[in-house]
């Protein structure tokens, strides 16, 4: 891990408005933290360089050093009210779909002091007290089967059966042993809980990565042929993941209620084993998407502790600041943004700053890091930490899981490395080779210079308040790479535009891919990356968050003619810009505004 880093509650805030920091220290001396303002983020010597103004704050000091760990892996838990005796028969029932079967066994279901049930190319496998017994049936990798525990008179027999024929492999078995079922207490879907673990332990461990879907407890011996159906009346537990989709509650539809929670967001609203190919909106048929796909390595809360709060004082310039971390010669700098007082303008202009772009490729593991990149950092004395080198902040949703399934959710309550002053994503011989948040500050920087007075929004922001955020002002200017947007910030946009307010594109690829927010789950966007377009990984039908199809906002350009047809990717692809040659009636009509932005902001600048 990074011996000193942090991340804060919120990207931006606006005067009187707190900001909580957390930070992990691995020293064994207090680290200092004080506040700055920032103007320019680019390292590159050739250029302004890192620019930073110091800035008084009521929490600059010094603070006791402690490690906060990060705990990766995705699983559901259920902890009953007090401990269920389970009747004697009784049968375990749940569906498996394998996506990584490496050699390691994998938790699919564990009740605390009982059997653990797992997977592996094998087959699977039922550990219980000393004994453990193996199905010796092959599992295939993206297939479907149901498992089964079957319990009753001093045995228990695991049953595996295939719920789709595999040509030239025989995938379904079964093995049996002397043993019975414990009292029902904590249950775990797709992990195995840790035994005893210490403070920088992962309270959970053998990750299951794959797809779960209708994991069920019933009275009585239940060894037919047919696959299970849980909805009976000898139900005792049916986790049915097709209920509450859009939060991270798993519901009982069983007579105790014994109803859980998702921890790390796994993947919801999955095509299950009964998905028929007729529906690509699963709240039409949501029991066609009822699995959840859970990964060893999904994040969604690192859940450190608070250092301090940052009270942004009242009459606080809007601006970016940077939370500066130092200790000995490490140094961490966490932007936050400080907009104008609410329903103000202090500036005639304001920058939308691409928060969505910036979370959505936030600690994109690019396989950038080699011997010129390492030796760039040292001579620019950039940011010395790469995402490549520190997966355990969690991933972009321009990577993989290793199972090979598209990451599909962000969330901004983890360190974002790729979100930092000095930032360098590649080797570029012709330039910086910076993108996002450092790229953009190029633009506040010539602000700056120029003596442009501007305040700053970000995409968060306007997705939360609307067209009435950006009404007070004359002109909105984008960064460079206004990717990422949803149907509130587009919306927000076009009506500023017909209302006569000027946008100022100032990027590439811009207004490209849809995503969306959520309430039930905070600070976390989701891209499903369905249908066509540019992309890393092609998604598959199903999706939390919005209601509408997934599709790049191009797509649907008749909805916003300005801001996802006329500008959606233009200036798109990679290479030097040498500049664009402008037309003679550049300068006329009402364009023309952008041409002489001296006009726009009240003042002559020469």
């Amino acid at each position: 891990m990074v011996p000193l880093i942090g991340y804060v509650d919120r990207f931006s805030a606006r005067p009187g408005e707190p900001v909580a920091v957390k930070v992990s220290s691995q020293f064994d001396w207090p680290y200092r933290a004080d506040l700055v303002r920032i103007i320019h983020a680019d390292p590159n010597p050739a250029g302004p360089g890192i620019k930073l103004e110091d800035m008084p704050a009521a929490f600059a000091g010094a603070y006791a050093s402690r490690f906060q760990p990060v705990h990766m892996g995705s699983c559901g838990v259920v902890v009953p009210a007090e401990p269920l005796a389970l009747p004697d028969p009784c049968t375990i029932v749940v569906r498996v779909q394998p996506w990584l079967l490496d050699g390691r066994p994998q938790t699919v279901l564990a009740i605390e002091g009982g059997p653990a049930l797992s997977v592996g190319a094998e087959g699977a496998r039922l550990e219980l007290a000393d004994a453990r017994i193996e199905v010796a049936a092959p599992m295939l990798k993206g297939r479907w089967y149901e498992l089964r525990v079957i319990a009753g008179g001093g045995r228990i027999r695991l049953r595996q059966t295939a719920l789709q024929r595999s040509w030239g492999i025989t995938d379904s078995g079964e093995a049996e042993t002397a043993g019975s079922l414990p009292l029902l207490d904590r249950l775990t879907f797709g992990a195995a809980p840790t035994p005893a673990p210490g403070q920088r332990c992962n309270p959970y461990s053998a990750f299951f990565n794959g797809r779960l879907e209708d994991p069920a407890m019933l009275a009585g011996a239940h060894d037919g042929p047919q696959p299970i159906e849980p909805d009976k009346p000898e139900c005792l537990a049916w986790w049915d993941f097709s209920a509450k989709i859009p939060t991270d509650l798993i519901i009982d539809r069983g007579p105790h209620g014994l109803h859980g929670h998702l921890r790390n967001l796994p993947t919801r609203a999955m095509r299950g084993s009964r998905w028929t190919g007729e529906e690509t909106n699963w709240r039409h048929r949501p029991r066609e998407y009822a699995a959840i796909h859970f990964h060893e390595d999904d994040l969604y809360d690192c859940g450190w502790e608070t250092d301090f709060v940052f009270e942004t004082p009242a009459g606080m310039a809007s601006g970016i600041y940077g939370i500066r971390l130092r200790c000995n010669d490490i140094e961490d700098i966490v932007p936050v943004y400080v907009l104008p007082p609410a329903g103000a303008a202090t500036a005639p202009i304001v920058f939308l700053a691409s928060t969505f772009t910036y979370q959505i490729y936030g600690n994109h593991q690019r396989s950038s890091v080699d011997n010129a990149f390492r030796a760039r950092q040292a001579e620019w004395h950039a940011y010395p930490w790469n995402a490549d080198q520190h997966p355990e902040y969690g991933a972009s949703t321009y990577n993989k899981h290793p199972d090979g399934s598209g990451i599909c959710y962000s969330s901004l309550r983890r360190p974002l490395l790729t979100m930092r002053p000095g930032y360098i994503t590649f080797f570029d011989s012709r330039g910086s080779g910076v993108r996002h948040f450092p790229a953009d500050t190029h633009l506040i920087d010539w602000l700056t210079v120029k003596g442009f007075a501007f305040d700053v929004i970000t995409d968060h922001d306007l997705d939360r308040e609307g067209a009435a955020l950006l009404r007070p002002y004359r002109a909105v200017v984008t960064g460079s790479h206004p990717e990422y947007h949803t149907r509130n910030t587009l919306d927000a946009l076009q009506n500023y535009i017909d209302g006569g307010g000027r946008l100022a594109y100032l990027g590439g690829n811009g207004f490209y891919w849809r995503i969306a927010t959520s309430l039930a789950v905070p600070d976390v966007l989701e891209i499903r990356r369905a249908e066509g377009g540019i992309r890393a990984w092609a998604g598959r039908a199903g999706r939390i968050f919005p209601r509408a199809r997934w599709r790049v906002w191009r797509s649907m350009a008749s909805q916003w003619p300005t801001t996802a047809d006329a500008v959606w990717g233009r200036l798109l692809g990679s290479g030097a810009i040498r500049g664009i040659v402008l037309p003679p009636h550049a300068g006329r009509g009402r364009p023309a505004w952008s041409m002489d932005l001296r006009r726009h902001s009240g003042r002559d600048y020469r």
